[in-house]
């Protein structure tokens, strides 16, 4: 949705380089944090008053929305099998975002790119609403048991890669974060928390993968 309209965003709320953040901060947490108020974060992104107000909000919204991406990716795929014009029209749907933000840019020109924060913090809610009724429950299996094997929600728990996770998360986050600054900070890439962010970031990364090779359940 943001990309459609970063540049408009830029302008009204005069960003400069720190425009980048408005769809960097949603990406960086996303991919790390699960909390359920992304409908909320959406809501108040639309009365953002200032960019650093807007890349909070995004970037919250990134939190509380890493809990469905990856599910929303993997179960349509899981649940049909071979060529299905169901799965195809369900993965179209991952597009409607930009869709949606271009038509309603369009269509209300009286307050612009706060109305595509304020239709999504609606659409949220409803499919929000929609899954409790719709989404059946799916069996937790584990490559190392038959698939007809059910374990419990405690053996998920036990066999989570609490650590690894941790590394991979700070990890990725420090170094995208100093690829992302280096364009604005004062010496770009000589400036010191720049390096910090990309060495912490690749020594992190460096011991996730170590980790990875020697857990029991990576």
């Amino acid at each position: 949705m943001t990309t459609v309209m970063t540049d408009k965003i830029g302008k009204d709320l005069d960003m400069d380089g720190w425009v980048v953040w408005i769809t960097s901060a949603c990406l960086l947490t996303s991919g790390g944090f699960v909390l359920p108020f992304g409908t909320l974060a959406a809501f108040a992104a639309s009365w953002a008053p200032d960019g650093p107000s807007l890349i909070v909000f995004t970037t919250l919204i990134g939190l509380f929305s890493a809990a469905a991406v990856t599910p929303a990716v993997g179960q349509p795929g899981a649940v049909y099998n071979g060529l299905c014009k169901r799965r195809n029209r369900a993965f179209a749907c991952f597009s409607a975002g930009t869709f949606i933000a271009g038509v309603v840019l369009e269509v209300a020109r009286r307050v612009r790119w706060r109305a595509c924060f304020w239709v999504f913090s609606v659409l949220c809610a409803e499919f929000g609403a929609l899954v409790a009724f719709t989404v059946p429950s799916d069996e937790r299996v584990f490559p190392s048991l038959p698939t007809t094997t059910r374990v419990s929600g405690w053996e998920v728990l036990k066999r989570f890669d609490l650590f690894g996770a941790e590394l991979a998360t700070v990890g990725v986050s420090a170094s995208s974060a100093g690829l992302t600054l280096a364009g604005v900070a004062s010496k770009e890439w000589g400036t010191p928390y720049v390096v910090a962010l990309l060495v912490v970031g690749v020594v992190l990364l460096g011991i996730f993968i170590f980790w990875q090779s020697v857990y029991k359940f990576p």
